[in-house]
């Protein structure tokens, strides 16, 4: 089913946008402001895939990445969420690019694009990933998939659940943390120096929380350590205040919210899928996800189904 769903959308995104679906989407909104958040993770063949499933150690679609950022500075505006939400948005469709977790691809393939076309982009980090060899669970469970230790429907089932804020069983952790090798097989996540390199840039950097664990799930004094300790992490590196978290896996409930304003973020980005406007609520902003994978008339229509 997958080659078939990947041709049939293809053909539909090809349609759109061959009867002018960009004229059509800045002509409505031409008097209006609209911010969309696109969220990526990582170009990684595993994730980033057209028909099949590629190798988790591998990245890719550098071309494909440009081309989309390229298509976004031609047709649209770059704007970051205080312009757009003080007041100097400009009329029309803002784009504002997101990157989760802190991969190492996100520096090595996203950054010098991302530089090259001026992209108002922020990068969110898992701290206590960062600067080391160490994998995030999601990833593990990928690379034994990968391997054929466990299988796909099952890992990818359970992964789904985790998005929709389900704890995983004990069971599938025991067997992932016995499974998964002693050493990880490579350095996948960003390290300090990469992280200031991109602040040095120009770029933002906000906070996933200091271990990727679901808010939701964790009393208010747990989700206060998990913001208040990132949050500290991202501040003493780059001498400037850290306004933005992106829960993980979109998770949060109300004492979420209290905790933002109690350590000072302006800002929460969900998973919901959808478009921001001027009256919608700071700490509950809409992402809509994206792959490097994707070509430009997917991303078109994604962008205008929502």
């Amino acid at each position: 089913m997958r080659p078939l769903r990947f041709l049939l959308r293809e053909l539909i995104s090809w349609v759109f946008y061959f009867t002018g679906l960009c004229f059509w989407l800045k002509f409505l909104l031409r008097n209006r402001s609209i911010l969309v958040i696109l969220n990526y993770h990582n170009f990684s063949r595993y994730n980033n895939f057209r028909i099949k499933r590629g190798n988790i150690l591998e990245s890719d679609y550098a071309e494909h990445f440009e081309k989309q950022i390229k298509f976004i500075k031609k047709h649209f505006n770059f704007c970051y969420p205080e312009s757009f939400f003080n007041g100097s948005r400009k009329r029309g469709l803002n784009i504002l690019i997101t990157f989760d977790d802190g991969y190492m691809d996100n520096y090595e393939i996203a950054l010098p694009v991302l530089e090259k076309y001026e992209a108002a982009t922020i990068f969110f980090l898992t701290t206590n990933y960062i600067g080391t060899n160490r994998w995030l669970w999601h990833d593990k469970v990928r690379y034994l998939i990968s391997k054929n230790i466990l299988d796909s429907n099952m890992g990818e089932t359970k992964l789904k659940e985790m998005n929709l804020g389900h704890q995983v069983k004990g069971d599938l952790k025991a067997i992932v943390a016995q499974k998964f090798p002693e050493e990880p097989p490579k350095r996948i996540m960003l390290n300090w120096e990469e992280v200031k390199d991109i602040h040095s840039r120009g770029f933002r950097l906000g906070t996933h929380t200091t271990n990727h664990v679901l808010l939701n799930l964790l009393t208010k004094e747990q989700q206060s350590d998990e913001m208040k300790f990132s949050k500290y992490a991202i501040e003493s590196l780059i001498d400037n205040n850290c306004i933005y978290l992106a829960y993980p896996n979109g998770q949060y409930n109300k004492d979420t919210l209290i905790n933002m304003d109690e350590n000072d973020l302006e800002y929460g980005f969900t998973t919901e899928s959808g478009s921001n406007r001027s009256e919608s609520q700071k700490k509950q902003l809409k992402r809509i996800g994206i792959n490097a994978s994707d070509s430009v008339q997917v991303l078109l229509l994604k962008v205008f189904k929502n």
